[in-house]
């Protein structure tokens, strides 16, 4: 009875260490927008913590996309159960008199239209900023 009591608190322990994005950490809510020189990258968080990551290869018409339930916690962003990005900032608003950095919406049909970021984090070296409003 004993070792059972402690292989499910070693199993709650395990899977309460990363919450859902909703109970949490409602920062990451939203639509993130990072490009290095050869990829374009948009992570998309819902409420309801449904979370889908794409990366656009800009040299040609290549692209990955994977989704799951967003989970984090101070150092680690997830994606479903196998695909994590280390945070190396975690999000944070960011002071929109002096910053200059503007993030592109996409359409299906259009370029999308163009807003200027109101919070940014870094993710496995790529900075993302969002507009949320």
């Amino acid at each position: 009875m004993k070792n059972i009591i402690l292989i499910l608190f070693f199993i709650f322990c395990f899977f309460s260490c990363k919450k859902e994005i909703i109970t949490e950490r409602p920062e990451f809510i939203g639509t993130w927008i990072g490009k290095t020189t050869d990829f374009y990258y948009q992570i998309k968080v819902d409420e309801n913590s449904n979370a889908t990551f794409t990366e656009y290869f800009l040299l040609s018409s290549g692209t990955k996309q994977y989704s799951g339930i967003a989970r984090a916690n101070n150092t680690v962003f997830k994606i479903g159960r196998f695909h994590s990005f280390n945070i190396n900032v975690y999000p944070h608003k960011i002071d929109t008199t002096n910053s200059q950095i503007y993030v592109n919406y996409p359409t299906m049909f259009s370029f999308g239209h163009t807003k200027k970021a109101n919070w940014e984090m870094e993710l496995r070296q790529v900075v993302y900023n969002k507009a949320d409003y």
